[in-house]
């Protein structure tokens, strides 16, 4: 046998030997540590491959309906709910309590059958000016005119202060089925005069 010959079988016995060592080592813990062994069998394993699988991407994708969106939503709100345009005319005029302006407040303009949506405008040193549907209208009207400052938080000084109002106009003219307020709007007038009386009961 030549010298290559012998070392071929050198390393096959070793191998062999090898082999017949790591099985009596893996039987000699299997025997000394039972439990563990077959805890480790029981547990089930997953491939490998369960653990790789590609992380979900949330990708947002522009659409051109979503650029119209806005515009949409603009032409909605200028027809109104029912899709027509608008047909509210201007109103303005003055407001005074015996013939007195009424310093700030709230004037509104409310269908009296409930055919078209309610308007308003505020009051400023007498005057208001509203965009009003045409129709017959109950007329409310909050009259008030500042008396001094408060606290925006009652009793906190740090909160800041702001103006006190108090209401000058009677109770009657700020409820709508209480006012004795009416008006025909039949198109633009710029004098559509109010003048509240005290005790509430007429104009």
């Amino acid at each position: 046998m030549t010298a290559f010959g012998l070392l071929r079988c050198r390393v096959a016995v070793a191998k062999r030997c090898s082999s017949h060592n790591q099985v009596e080592l893996r039987k000699r813990h299997r025997a000394s540590h039972p439990a563990r062994c077959l805890t480790f069998l029981a547990k089930p394993r997953l491939p490998h491959i369960l653990f790789q699988l590609p992380k979900a991407t949330l990708v947002m994708k522009y659409s051109p309906r979503l650029a119209v969106l806005p515009a949409l939503c603009s032409i909605s709100l200028l027809l109104g709910c029912g899709g027509q345009a608008s047909t509210a005319v201007p109103v303005s005029g003055t407001v005074t309590v015996e013939g007195q302006p009424v310093e700030g407040g709230l004037i509104t303009f409310i269908s009296a059958d409930g055919a078209t949506q309610a308007a308003g405008s505020p009051i400023k040193d007498g005057a208001y000016a509203a965009e009003v549907e045409p129709g017959a209208k109950k007329v409310m009207v909050l009259g008030t005119k500042v008396v001094g400052e408060e606290y925006i938080l009652k009793g906190v000084p740090d909160s800041g202060t702001r103006q006190k109002l108090e209401t000058i106009t009677h109770p009657n003219y700020n409820a709508k089925h209480l006012t004795p307020l009416t008006a025909e709007i039949s198109g633009p007038s710029e004098d559509m005069n109010f003048d509240l009386k005290k005790n509430g009961k007429g104009s």
